[in-house]
Formats: structure tokens, C-alpha cells, sequence
């Protein structure tokens, strides 16, 4: 019986058995290898993506820091715009009271002027100096309220500047939250398929150890 059992492994039935021993060994080693590998990679990945979100976090943060600041540049705007309006309001019946007063107060030079009784005791001449101050200042007044306007619309124009500039921003905070989304799917995608390719050689390696086992057998 033992001589047919000799016959029937042949001559090499010890280094097959070696080479089948070997195969097992090597596929235990290669699928702790693979798996330390696995692991190394989903590790490097996440510290990956960690940075990387952190990163476009410090963005959105200084994203929201703006627009606050523009929020604020746009209120302070709206009070300027409503001091000059309220300014320019003042100014116009304080420009008509003046020119008025101007204006009396030069009918009452001439008047008495035309009296040679009383155009000689009242002082015509100081009244109608008076007269030309006050006119003088009403243009004065005039000037400033059209300064005023040009201010408005310079406010205005800021304004609109900077709600295009929190337009701008806003759509980039969108942007970048749609962004970071992204990031973490992409990354799990990655992680997934680091894993799919851990299972299939996984496989590979067993089907070895089982080929090798059957041969040992």
C-alpha cells in the first residue's frame, strides 16, 4: 500500500506540498499587508479630507466675517443717506426764509429811501448791505443743499456697490457649502473603492489558500 501511495504522489509530492505551504503563507502575509495598506490609505484620506475641509471652512468664516462688515458699511450708508436728506430738507425753507427776509428787508430800504423825511434818519444803506447778506447767504444755502444731492447719489451709488458686493458673496458661501459637500462624497467614493479593491484581492488571496489547501489534501 505504501509503495502505491509513493507511486501515486510521484517524486515531487514534497516540494509540492512546500510550494502549496508557501502559497498559504504568502497569502496570510499579503492580506495583512493589504489590510494594513487599507487601513494606512482610509486614514491618509480622512486626515486628507479634514484639511481640506477645515480649509474651505476658514474661507466660509471669513466669507460670513464680510458680509457682516458689509452689512454694517450698508446700514451706516442708510443713515448718511437719511442725515442728508433730512439736512437738505432743513435747508430749503431755511434758503426761502432767508431770501425772503432779504427781500423785505430791501423793499423797506427803498421805501424809505423814497421818503425824504425818513430817508434821511434811517440807514438805507446798511439795510440794503443786510439785505445783499442775507440774499448772499440763501445762495450759499442753495450751493450746499446741491451738494447734498450730489452726496446722495454718491450714497446711492455705494449703495448699490456694495449690495452687488454681498450678492457676490453670498453666492460664493453657496458655492463653498456646495463645495465641501462635494469634498466628503468624493472622499467617500474614494473609501469605497479602497475598500471594494481590498475585497476583491481579499478574494484573490483566498481562493489561493484554498487551491493551496485542496492540494495539501
Amino acid at each position: 500500500m505504501a509503495k502505491k501511495k509513493e507511486e501515486a504522489d510521484g517524486p515531487h509530492a514534497g516540494w509540492k506540498k512546500l510550494l502549496y505551504g508557501a502559497s498559504i503563507l504568502i497569502s496570510f502575509v499579503g492580506s495583512l499587508v493589504l489590510l494594513a495598506f487599507t487601513f494606512l490609505i482610509n486614514d491618509a484620506l480622512d486626515k486628507t479630507r479634514d484639511l481640506t475641509l477645515t480649509s474651505v471652512e476658514g474661507i466660509q468664516g471669513d466669507l460670513a466675517a464680510l458680509d457682516n462688515a458689509l452689512a454694517s458699511a450698508e446700514q451706516e450708508l442708510n443713515v448718511v443717506n437719511d442725515t442728508l436728506s433730512g439736512l437738505q430738507g432743513a435747508f430749503t425753507p431755511l434758503e426761502s426764509g432767508l431770501e425772503k427776509t432779504g427781500d423785505s428787508i430791501e423793499s423797506l430800504a427803498d421805501a424809505a429811501s423814497s421818503i425824504p423825511l425818513i430817508g434821511s434818519t434811517v440807514p438805507t444803506a446798511a439795510l440794503k448791505e443786510a439785505s445783499g447778506s442775507m440774499k448772499a447767504a440763501a445762495a450759499e444755502l442753495s450751493l450746499t443743499a446741491a451738494t447734498f444731492e450730489e452726496h446722495k447719489t454718491t450714497m446711492g451709488e455705494l449703495q448699490s456697490k456694495v449690495g452687488e458686493i454681498r450678492q457676490t458673496v453670498s453666492a460664493q458661501r453657496t458655492t463653498l457649502a456646495e463645495t465641501a459637500t462635494s469634498i466628503q462624497d468624493v472622499f467617500g467614493l474614494i473609501k469605497l473603492a479602497n475598500f471594494l479593491f481590498f475585497l476583491v484581492v481579499i478574494s484573490m488571496f483566498s481562493m489561493l489558500v484554498i487551491n493551496s489547501a485542496a492540494g495539501l489534501l
